[in-house]
């Protein structure tokens, strides 16, 4: 039995659903339910509450059965109270619950296949237990931007396929072994605080799609920040964003690093050696010369340098190269592609 409740309709009793013991699907978008909660169907396998209007869902609501928990838009500062064990739930999407402030803790949801926080903007950690989930294929933190860092154990997530962590701007950095999520193909982190990747970065064998790019906003500072900067005495040893090795990195068919202050300096001696790489975006980068390595990669076809203001040459040798975007490198003397 499917029910979908009108979105006209904003306050129910919950003792109208006492008759509906063979209710499965269950949509109350921007709904109020009154009354006892123990009245909703034992077997409910998919509820949609968008905009719901609870702290927390009560204890009397039955959800052992529960597959698919779709939240968004709603109030929830916790998603349950504590010893509440769902063993069926597979997906779980509380994105855009504004007060969401922690994650609940996941040995609770020991099958979850889909965990989606996108634009949970108040929520600050994530429970240690996450990396009990073996089966979690999908984890989208995107936009969550009170986050502080990421647990260690996220490494331990070792049938994850796609990590979303765009605009997590406080995270700072990657767990030390990342290395070890060999299921991972898609990896979106644009926008985070990182300053360096981990080296076990590079031994993501399986992962296909990297976009690592900088804040834009960061490469325009004002006459103050600009003037500090010029004054502040330079490292001798300036972090490399990259790690000092990528080779691993077989499948990787795209990867942006736009906005992360690179140099010809800080590239990996192997980067040439990313044999499947197709597209890649360099672009608000110091280069002065392009480095050497970007030629030598065998299947690139874009190639991305928009706004490398100091970007004064490119040669080398080209063999796929399709597209080449140079838009405002305002320095650019010379370009001098040689034939293989």
């Amino acid at each position: 039995m499917i029910l979908k409740v009108s979105e006209d309709v904003h306050l129910i009793e919950a003792e109208a659903f006492t008759n509906m013991k063979s209710l499965r699907l269950l949509q109350i978008n921007d709904v109020h339910l009154k009354g006892s909660y123990e009245h909703l169907s034992k077997k409910l396998r998919w509820l949609c509450w968008h905009k719901c209007h609870l702290k927390c869902l009560p204890h009397n609501f039955h959800l052992e059965n529960l597959v698919v928990l779709d939240m968004q838009y709603s109030n929830v500062e916790q998603v349950w109270e504590k010893n509440k064990i769902l063993n069926k739930l597979k997906v779980l999407n509380l994105s855009n619950s504004k007060r969401l402030t922690k994650s609940l803790d996941f040995c609770q949801v020991p099958k979850l296949e889909i965990l989606v926080l996108e634009g949970c903007t108040s929520l600050v950690e994530i429970h240690e237990s996450i990396g009990c989930l073996k089966n979690l294929v999908l984890l989208n933190l995107k936009g969550c931007k009170s986050l502080m860092n990421l647990p260690s154990s996220i490494s331990n997530l070792e049938s994850l396929k796609t990590l979303n962590l765009s605009d997590c701007l406080k995270v700072d950095k990657l767990p030390d072994q990342v290395g070890s999520m060999m299921a991972l193909t898609e990896l979106l982190a644009d926008g985070i605080a990182i300053k360096q990747l981990p080296s076990s970065f590079g031994l993501l064998k399986n992962l296909e799609v990297a976009s690592l790019s900088g804040r834009k906003e960061q490469s325009s500072k004002s006459w103050l920040s600009l003037l500090s900067s010029l004054m502040s005495p330079k490292s001798l040893n300036p972090v490399c964003f990259l790690p000092p090795f990528v080779s691993g990195l077989r499948s990787l068919t795209a990867l942006h690093l736009s906005g992360r202050n690179l140099s010809e300096d800080g590239f990996p001696v192997d980067f040439g050696n990313l044999s499947s790489l197709q597209f890649l975006d360099l672009s608000r980068n110091n280069f002065r010369n392009l480095p050497d390595c970007i030629g030598c990669l065998p299947k690139l076809y874009n190639l991305h340098l928009q706004e490398c203001t100091n970007l004064q040459s490119i040669s080398g040798v080209f063999t796929s190269v399709g597209l080449l975007d140079t838009s405002d490198c305002t320095s650019m003397e010379r370009l001098n592609f040689v034939e293989p």
